[in-house]
């Protein structure tokens, strides 16, 4: 997903995205319009998340850690099997 800003670098697996997004959409905003650390997440949250895709994912995470959050998550939130 292309954004309306141009940062420096590549996110790296140990950035706080929201953070660097924050500082660069501030570079350019109106004074009455400047973007917030929470808004920055409720924006990626909301617009770029469902966005990406499994390759999109697997270029983030190669090693597949986020996949293996939500599988555990999933198993923590499933019913109980009753036997």
């Amino acid at each position: 997903m292309q954004l309306a800003c141009n940062l420096a670098r590549p996110f790296g697996p140990d950035d706080d995205v929201p953070q660097l997004l924050t500082a660069e959409l501030n570079l350019h905003a109106p004074a009455g319009a400047r973007w917030g650390h929470n808004k920055v997440k409720a924006w990626l949250a909301d617009v770029v998340v469902p966005a990406m895709d499994a390759h999109m994912l697997g270029e983030i995470d190669p090693a597949g850690e986020m996949l293996g959050w939500l599988s555990d998550i999933e198993l923590m939130l499933a019913p109980p099997q009753v036997a």
